[in-house]
This record gives C-alpha cells, structure tokens and sequence, in this order.
C-alpha cells in the first residue's frame, strides 16, 4: 500500500497536475488511499492551500444538513 514510484513520476503527482491545470479548487475522492497519496502530493509541492482533497461521503454529509 505504502510502496512509492521508484522510476517515471508517481501517480498522484500526476493527477494533481492535472487537476491544477483544469484550476479546480476541491478534488473529491471515494477511496480513502487516494485521498492521502493525493494530500501528500499537494503537500509535497507546496499547494495544500489551493486545491482541497475531500472524500465524496464528506460532501454528501454536509449536504444533507
């Protein structure tokens, strides 16, 4: 689970990219590794405040009330 890229770019650093480049300010996320592979790529470049990972439950929580 834990095993990082060891050749080429890691996964999540590729879809934050991607992400930035459609200039979205939450990305939302079912699977609860992504959601931390993709924290951990926001942090890493120094983004965490532009761009917000939530989990889809989060947000269909909040929604009902």
């Amino acid at each position: 689970m834990w095993k990082h890229e060891e050749l080429g770019t890691r996964i999540s650093d590729k879809r934050i990219e991607q992400a930035l480049e459609t200039e979205v300010k939450t990305v939302l996320t079912a699977c609860p590794f992504c959601l931390l592979m993709l924290e951990d790529a926001l942090l890493l470049k120094g983004l965490a405040d532009k761009v917000k990972i939530r989990d889809i439950a989060e947000v269909v929580n909040q929604s009902l009330f």
